[in-house]
């Protein structure tokens, strides 16, 4: 099995800030895609905002060489007073009696399958090298998504590059060892 970096013509992509699952071909006969594991990187934020329930800004920790996160809107700018306590404690008391209707259960499912796809992904992280990930995260992972455009939009390989004080190229290299090795891993 190999996987292949497609051109930019091929890809359909001439941006090179936008790293797509339809960048990357894999020759191999059935199980996991280096589309899937494209499709799956980005959307971890998102899964670990909803298993969060809350903003998030994902950053690489460069001492403990692994990805981490902070908290968007920090609760150390709201002070609750001892009436928003109290009335928390009676809110909670309610709820225990409460039955859960549709929605809530819904929202449950959601956070508890974004549970399961961070998991994944950070299996799939553990598994690989530390330069590996880091390439991976910069490129899938912290992204923003362009609603306008419809896509994920990570660091270029280039931006990469000079983050990590490596060539472009090497970048790309790397990009494909690893999406290959976690493909070689779930489909074994």
């Amino acid at each position: 099995m190999t996987v292949q970096k497609k051109t930019p013509q091929q890809a359909g992509n001439i941006d090179k800030n936008i790293n797509s699952h339809e960048d990357y071909n894999v020759n191999s006969g059935e199980g996991l895609t280096s589309s899937d594991v494209v499709e799956i990187l980005q959307k971890y934020k998102t899964a670990l905002i909803k298993k969060l329930n809350r903003k998030i800004h994902l950053f690489w920790n460069t001492e403990e060489q692994k990805m981490d996160w902070s908290e968007a809107d920090s609760p150390l700018y709201k002070r609750e007073t001892p009436g928003d306590i109290e009335l928390n404690r009676e809110l909670l008391k309610i709820r225990n009696v409460i039955q859960f209707d549709d929605k809530q259960i819904a929202g449950i499912i959601i956070q508890y399958a974004g549970g399961v796809l961070c998991k994944v992904v950070e299996n799939w992280l553990s598994e690989i090298t530390n330069r590996e990930a880091q390439v991976l995260f910069h490129s899938f992972i912290n992204h923003d998504y362009e609603m306008k455009f419809g896509y994920y939009k990570g660091l270029s390989e280039t931006e990469i590059a000079k983050t990590m004080n490596i060539t472009s190229r090497t970048v790309s290299r790397i990009k494909t060892r690893a999406i290959k090795h976690i493909i070689e891993l779930n489909n074994s």
